[in-house]
């Protein structure tokens, strides 16, 4: 599953231990409920951070909204902002259910996230749309008001 480097892992390391960040090898084996479990109690929380790397292999943490659907979390962001870029290049990410500042309220788990494709993107926004309610379309109607124009994407991030 993990696509890093041996090198860009002692790097990630190194950071998290200057930045006193707890980690933990986790390179065994999950059982298979364990990914339930994790899911399990990510769904009821509000907020998300997205742990994805640079190419240097320095990790850039990105609070989100997301929504769950069968398994699977989506993301909503632009087709051009750093995570989608950094995602596209490596799919290994590590996530936490977090506050609204990105601080971690748990323990990471390690996933995988690519760019979803259009019609999953629609189920996406949908679902972020239901869970979020008018704070989602209040910040859709102001970044339309920005830009007007959508590069909208979805992340599938899949633990």
């Amino acid at each position: 599953m993990s696509s890093l480097s041996l090198d860009s892992k002692k790097r990630i390391l190194n950071w998290s231990k200057k930045n006193r960040i707890e980690t933990r090898d986790t390179t065994q084996p999950a059982s298979g409920d364990a990914p339930a479990a994790k899911l399990a109690d990510l769904v009821e929380e509000r907020y998300l951070v997205i742990e994805t790397y640079r190419k240097n292999g320095d990790p850039v943490r990105t609070p989100v909204w997301f929504a769950e659907h069968q398994g699977i979390i989506y993301v909503r962001t632009n087709t051009d902002t750093g995570k989608a870029r950094r995602i596209r290049r490596n799919p290994h990410v590590r996530i936490a259910p977090s506050s609204a500042r990105g601080i971690p309220k748990s323990d990471w788990i390690e996933a995988e996230a690519i760019i979803a494709g259009e019609g999953e993107a629609k189920t996406a926004f949908s679902l972020l749309k239901t869970k979020y309610g008018i704070q989602y379309r209040l910040i859709r109607f102001i970044h339309w008001l920005q830009t007007r124009k959508d590069r909208s994407v979805a992340l599938r991030i899949r633990i």
